[in-house]
């Protein structure tokens, strides 16, 4: 049984091998150092959550701790913070180019989508990461967003009630953000990124055979 032809991990074992042309050598460059950036989050993350406490009345203390006493916490969340920042700027500027070399018609247009929902979903890990310091200004930027969600039209005010827990904005907000940060929109963006290199390599094969 081959690695390169089973599971996640085959698929990027298969998408390192594969030669890639001389054209096309600085666009890998700019998606490895995507995955480089969002292989740092997760490491950091990581290590954040080991001192991260998710309630109202430790979040913001244990984030002061991280960053006052725990050896290199101020850096690892640095790392965290500007990671993120780079990764949205790359995403962004990456769907700019697909959009001014029209790489997103024809038979690419999935690939566009998928970038477009990993884009949504780095945004969604950006905002919710925002909100775990539970400071004043976490709370009341959450209180806006879940304004804005209610705005939507048909699912907003269910998807707002959701996100919030509760009658008012508190722990169970807290408690949903933490969720959706360490757990549910990473998952999502693993897959989207599995799923992104799943298509290139099925693409790379059917141009071999052609």
């Amino acid at each position: 049984m081959r690695l390169s032809e089973h599971g996640l991990l085959g698929t990027f074992y298969a998408a390192m091998r594969r030669p890639v042309p001389p054209a096309g050598r600085g666009y890998l460059r700019f998606g490895w150092l995507l995955l480089l950036l969002l292989a740092a989050q997760v490491i950091s993350g990581v290590l954040l959550a080991v001192y991260y406490r998710p309630t109202p009345e430790l979040a913001s203390k244990s984030v002061a701790y991280i960053m006052r006493s725990v050896r290199w916490g101020w850096l690892i969340r640095g790392i965290h913070h500007w990671a993120s920042f780079f990764v949205l700027a790359l995403a962004g500027l990456q769907l700019v180019r697909i959009v001014a070399t029209g790489a997103y018609q024809g038979v690419r247009r999935p690939r566009w989508t998928l970038g477009l929902l990993l884009l949504l979903a780095l945004v969604g890990l950006a905002i919710s990461g925002d909100l775990l310091p539970w400071d004043a200004d976490a709370y009341w930027t959450a209180r806006a967003l879940l304004a804005e969600v209610e705005r939507m039209p048909w699912l907003g005010a269910g998807l707002a009630n959701v996100l919030r827990g509760s009658a008012d904005v508190g722990a169970d907000t807290l408690s949903r953000a933490f969720v959706l940060h360490v757990l549910l929109l990473p998952a999502l963006v693993l897959l989207l990124v599995g799923v992104n290199l799943w298509m290139l390599e099925r693409r790379a094969r059917g141009e071999v055979r052609q």
